[in-house]
């Protein structure tokens, strides 16, 4: 931070999930004070998660250090002190029933849902244990009657709030879990009891008892799909060859269906400027997901233009006021489909200006391939040659402008069907993943590469979840963290994933003008489920079926096969 005395003005520095947001905290909420007396700015962020979005108190004191000694103060937290004070998640138990009829559908479905939120309330941490969490509440099910209790518990831990999903992950993953249960309880099999409750095609928009609206979706051509590229039939072959060489073998299926949806506070500008360049400024901030990829690409293609002639400014209250950052896999159904509509405008507004330094009509100019032109004669001109014309003029350049709010509904329902298959060493207890495949409803895929890293890096983190990640205290004497380093607390490595099968099946959005759904967060939905019921397949004999709750480590696994005798 650094603090201009003369001007009494701040300049902040810090890695943030959106730096309009943090910006709004620090002055309405802890500073006090008018919002032109700072300006924060957030470079690349290499990866947020959720974990970024909300204001730390090590912000408004660097802050005030700044101002305090006339210097700038810098901070930097160590892995410890991370590890300690940053916000934790998926702290959350769930006690949950289902009951079917006779012919094998759901009649109602019941859950209570407790999370540990910390010693204090984070930001938006009470959100994710409830609101947050009851949106994906039966997801791609029908359920007649529903009751689902959220509730929060203080405790002398570090805080919880938003993690990749935010509330939602824990929702599916309890209620197809349940399901695998009532297969084996009733005698059905797995991908058929899901069959007999999948909301259908026909049914769509199709309103949840939760207050969501399905628009979109095809659930079983989801799961059959799912179910061809995990050769899930040739399961128990491969059961059995498993179990000649001394080694358990589990299947296990999880559908989701994510309801996405950041802040509607985003606006965009687009901008021709001096060199020929179209600036576009956004308040929606990336955190490694390769926004201004996304971004330029849509203002190109509107444009007909190469997007290496799109600039993207983002994260910088200094130079676009408007904005909340990212969050909720929201970013192309809110700030591309509004910097869609501002390129649009801008354009427009440009042809008015064109049409004076031609001397015709508006109505007479065409446009394509980045310039205006008269059809029927060969008078044209480029906006790059237009930037140069007006560079000496600040009201034409006023004019070649376009200026959006988000508008329309910021809601989109992406959904899926996972498969996952593990084997494990039953004199170690570890778990190695045969397969991972995803298939999955993202609506239109603008662009394939981009969405498919998000996915990767969803599933990885899924994985993380199921099978590894746990935040240690020492519970017994003094509360401290036992798991404060990379050496104590596992992240998955490269080593520890298989190739993920990744396919789509998908279905255009109804409530957005591009037709897209939310990418960012789908498999921390999906995966957990298909992880955990593997190894409730892999760890039931006939006799019970078997729950572990995450993460399933090696000492999880090994302990229960000896209680079990195997």
């Amino acid at each position: 931070a650094q603090f201009d005395a003369q001007a009494g003005q701040w300049v902040f520095n810090v890695q943030t999930q959106g730096a309009h947001m943090i910006h709004r905290v620090l002055c309405e909420d802890i500073l006090h004070m008018p919002p032109e007396k700072l300006r924060v700015i957030t470079k690349d962020v290499g990866g947020s998660f959720g974990m970024k979005i909300f204001p730390y108190p090590e912000y408004a004191l660097v802050l005030y250090a700044a101002r305090k000694l006339g210097q700038a103060v810098r901070w930097t937290a160590t892995r410890m002190e991370s590890f300690l004070s940053d916000c934790h998640g998926r702290a959350r138990v769930d006690y949950a029933r289902i009951g079917f009829n006779k012919d094998g559908r759901i009649t109602a479905y019941q859950c209570d849902s407790i999370t540990d939120l910390g010693a204090y309330l984070s930001y938006v941490g009470p959100s994710i244990a409830s609101q947050y969490a009851y949106t994906v509440v039966g997801h791609t099910y029908k359920i007649p009657h529903l009751h689902f209790r959220n509730r929060g518990a203080f405790t002398n831990a570090t805080p919880t709030d938003a993690y990749r999903g935010a509330g939602k992950p824990e929702t599916v993953c309890t209620l197809e879990q349940l399901l695998d249960k009532a297969a084996f309880e009733l005698k059905i099999g797995r991908l058929e009891l899901r069959r007999r409750n999948f909301v259908q095609t026909e049914d769509l928009p199709y309103d949840m008892l939760n207050g969501q609206t399905i628009d979109s979706g095809n659930f079983e051509a989801l799961l059959d799909r799912a179910v061809e590229l995990s050769e899930w039939n040739s399961f128990p072959d491969r059961r059995k060859n498993a179990t000649q060489a001394g080694y358990l073998r589990g299947i296990g299926l999880g559908m989701y269906m994510h309801s996405t949806g950041g802040s509607i506070s985003e606006a965009c500008r687009v901008k021709l400027v001096a060199d020929g360049m179209i600036h576009v400024f956004t308040g929606t901030q990336s955190g490694g997901q390769g926004h201004a990829t996304t971004l330029a690409g849509l203002v190109a293609d509107v444009m007909e233009i190469d997007p290496s002639k799109v600039k993207v400014i983002q994260g910088d209250t200094g130079q676009y006021e408007i904005g909340s950052g990212t969050g909720g896999s929201s970013l192309t159904a809110i700030a591309g489909t509004t910097v869609v509509r501002a390129a649009r405008l801008m354009l427009d507004n440009t042809r008015n200006t064109v049409s004076k330094l031609l001397e015709v009509n508006a109505g007479d100019l065409a446009y394509s391939e980045g310039g205006f032109y008269i059809p029927g004669t060969d008078r044209r001109l480029s906006l790059q040659d237009l930037a140069a014309m007006i560079e000496s003029n600040p009201d034409d350049q006023a004019a070649c402008v376009g200026d959006a709010e988000f508008e329309g509904k910021n809601t989109t329902h992406p959904c899926g069907a996972y498969v996952v298959e593990l084997e494990c060493d039953p004199e170690t207890g570890v778990i190695q993943i045969i397969q991972l495949v995803g298939v999955d409803d993202i609506g239109r895929v603008l662009f394939p590469h981009q969405a498919d890293g998000q996915l990767q890096g969803s599933w990885a983190q899924a994985v993380g979840t199921s099978l590894m990640e746990s935040i240690q205290f020492d519970e017994d004497q003094t509360g401290q963290i036992l798991s404060g380093s990379l050496m104590d607390y596992q992240i998955p490595r490269a080593q520890d994933l298989p190739n993920i099968t990744l396919d789509k099946v998908p279905t255009l959005c109804t409530t957005n003008s591009l037709g897209v759904k939310g990418v960012g967060e789908v498999a921390n939905l999906g995966a957990p489920g298909a992880i955990g019921n593997a190894l409730s397949d892999l760890l039931s004999d006939g006799s019970e079926f078997i729950v572990i709750r995450p993460p399933a480590t090696p000492h999880t696994i090994w302990s229960l096969l000896q209680n079990l005798n195997r």
